[in-house]
């Protein structure tokens, strides 16, 4: 239980600081580049995942290097769906905003809520110890 507990605060930090890279990225393209939000959601999360897949595996899970391949390729599976869910869920819900600064606070909201559920599946399935 309290290797979990530990693993648990490093994972928030982690995504903590994946999230500060991925909000900040979307920001950037989508205020200042005027990008459409698909477009800037999906190398904003990109540059998110990248930064909390390399914490979370060295750090985080401290899962082995040796497996990196497999770790790898369930992380894959599992940004896609959360991708899709972000963009869907940003598009959908920007539908109904009056301006872009409420679509960032959207983002931020949507994911911070996928960083919280995806502890779990992180922990036994993308990370899971042979």
């Amino acid at each position: 239980m309290k290797t979990t507990a530990h693993a648990f605060l490093r994972y928030l930090f982690s995504g903590g600081v994946a999230y500060v890279v991925d909000v900040s990225l979307f920001a950037g393209l989508h205020l200042w580049l005027q990008l459409p939000i698909a477009i800037a959601n999906v190398p904003a999360r990109a540059a998110g995942a990248i930064t909390a897949y390399g914490l979370n595996h060295i750090w985080t899970f401290r899962y082995s290097l040796a497996r990196v391949k497999y770790s790898a390729l369930r992380y894959l599976g599992l940004w896609l769906i959360n991708t899709g869910l972000s963009t869907i869920l940003l598009q959908l819900l920007n539908d109904y905003s009056a301006t872009s600064f409420y679509t960032i606070n959207l983002k931020a909201m949507i994911e911070l809520l996928l960083v919280l559920s995806n502890f779990t599946v992180c922990k036994f399935w993308v990370f899971k110890k042979p």
